[in-house]
């Protein structure tokens, strides 16, 4: 038996065989942890001054960095589009940022409408 740090509690030395255990245990906790997380999915049209204005690159930058996965695009009519799948509170703050835009934009109005996730999208990409 050893000591812990000085102090004269006696704690029983742990076998490889066990910590191999409780670290697998730890593991799969996590991992399990991690794959339960919510995701959501959004559909994002921003009008206003937001073409010619580097929009999308902001927009492409802020939902790498959160880890969110989608597209954003111009459409036509002179609005940015954009559809992304991530956590809630990853869209949420990338919905928030988009609000604010690049310091070139003159966001006018933001619609999102709310979806369930479909999970078609393995990264970020401008279309």
């Amino acid at each position: 038996m050893g000591y812990w740090a000085g102090s004269k509690i006696r704690v029983a030395p742990l076998k490889w065989g066990k910590l191999r255990q409780v670290f697998s245990a730890i593991l799969f906790l996590w991992n399990v942890l991690q794959c339960s997380e919510m995701v959501v999915r959004a559909y994002i049209r921003v009008c206003g001054r937001v073409q010619g204005v580097g929009f999308r690159y902001f927009v492409l930058h802020h939902a790498r960095r959160l880890g969110i996965k989608g597209y954003v695009r111009n459409n036509p009519d002179g609005s940015v589009e954009a559809v992304v799948e991530g956590t809630p509170a990853a869209v949420e703050e990338l919905i928030s940022l988009i609000r604010i835009g690049p310091r070139a934009a003159r966001i006018e109005r933001v619609d999102v409408q709310w979806r369930e996730a479909v999970g078609e999208f393995t990264g970020f990409e401008i279309r």
